[in-house]
């Protein structure tokens, strides 16, 4: 609570009301952004800590508008959260999995489940079990108060403003390169777009809900009949690596190293990844080919990244719809929505209830990934190869 303490006072030393454009620090202002505060920090507590272990919140309050009869407060939460299993057993994905796999029959298909199951359990272990995740939340809150109140700058107490309150969920917009603007420097620069939604639109899925959706997916991977042959090229690619590169802040909004496309730069980030990741270059996939700058696919006139990964066995696509859990770290998302020739990103964290991504343009670095958004949009490149287990990834 001490740093939420100094980043209110900041943002109160120095920024402007849009309705009260001489109000400076007072004593509404205060009470308003503590209450803000109280409110967006439980709220992430009580969403969070069924699941996790939630600890170093932090709030920066964006802004403070007042009207008539009410105050509006926009709250952004940074929080670092803790898987609540111990061990992978404890997870329900785990425990869907292992469902499944008792309720199998073919020896085959056991087998392949089995891989499956030994998959994730390496992957809980690695990169989420005792591992400290961090996240951000972005909040609209309200505060009924009395326009007498608000003329006068009238103080009130934090719980009469927590009485007569509401929250809601402050989700990103994807914004297409229509959006898209250039800035002196030539970076690209858009303002976020954001839907408010109810604040169940921040709920977690259930256990059950999270136990069902990873029984549903070992049935379905059981039963393809359609595989991706896997290469040598594809042993190359460590997805951890492409993954660590993809969280990295220094690669935001560009690395200077690699050429930079304004408005179009997100296969350009996504190729930078796979060659941060170990994948080697070649006469058709090498810096600034249309392969490396394009993203491919079905929505794209060109060919592209999404193309050339598939056809040399480096990745293998899934739909969002249905297996969008299955998308470990180092999968590429591939949008098909929101842009007339695509858009791709990197899955960097998956712990069978959250998922977190990175893209360029426009630039998310380690974020929440909306899952129901993401799933009803976009499909999945997944790895061939598990550089974590040395071994083909269950497809």
């Amino acid at each position: 609570m001490k740093k939420s303490k100094l980043l209110i006072t900041a943002f109160l030393a120095c920024s402007v009301c849009a309705v009260c454009a001489s109000a400076s620090y007072n004593s509404l202002d205060t009470v308003v952004a503590d209450g803000a505060v109280t409110l967006a920090e439980d709220t992430v507590k009580e969403y969070r800590e069924d699941y996790y272990d939630v600890s170093n919140l932090s709030t920066q309050i964006e802004s403070i508008e007042y009207a008539s009869n009410k105050v509006n407060v926009i709250a952004r939460v940074e929080y670092d959260t803790i898987i609540k299993a111990s061990t992978p057993e404890d997870s329900p994905y785990i425990q869907g999995i292992e469902g499944a796999i008792e309720d199998l029959t073919d020896e085959a298909q056991i087998s392949e489940a089995t891989d499956y199951l030994e998959m994730w359990k390496n992957e809980l272990n690695r990169n989420h079990i005792n591992k400290t995740i961090s996240n951000e939340a972005t909040f609209n809150i309200a505060f009924s108060i009395q326009p007498s109140l608000i003329n006068a700058k009238q103080s009130v107490s934090v719980d009469q403003l927590l009485a007569n309150s509401s929250i809601m969920y402050r989700d990103y917009n994807f914004i297409t390169n229509d959006n898209v603007t250039t800035l002196n420097n030539g970076i690209a620069d858009t303002e976020q777009e954001f839907t408010d939604k109810p604040i169940d639109a921040f709920e977690l899925e259930t256990d059950s809900e999270v136990y069902e959706k990873a029984y549903n997916t070992v049935i379905r991977l059981v039963n393809n009949g359609t595989k991706a042959s896997g290469s040598s090229r594809a042993q190359e690619l460590d997805r951890v690596a492409a993954r660590d590169y993809a969280q990295d802040p220094a690669n935001f909004p560009r690395n200077p190293d690699y050429n930079y496309y304004t408005s179009e730069d997100c296969a350009n980030f996504v190729s930078q990844c796979y060659y941060e990741g170990g994948l080697s270059e070649d006469n058709i996939w090498k810096r600034y080919t249309i392969p490396w700058i394009n993203t491919g696919g079905s929505r794209s006139t060109y060919y592209g990244l999404s193309d050339y990964m598939q056809e040399y066995d480096i990745v293998f696509w899934v739909k969002g719809d249905t297996d969008i859990d299955r998308a470990i770290a180092g999968s590429i998302i591939y949008y098909q929505s929101g842009t007339p020739e695509g858009h791709v990103g990197i899955v960097t964290s998956n712990d069978g209830r959250t998922m977190k991504y990175s893209a360029h343009t426009n630039d998310h670095c380690d974020e929440t990934m909306n899952q129901e958004w993401f799933s009803e949009n976009c499909d999945f490149l997944i790895p061939c190869w598990d550089s974590y287990d040395n071994r083909w990834t269950p497809q």
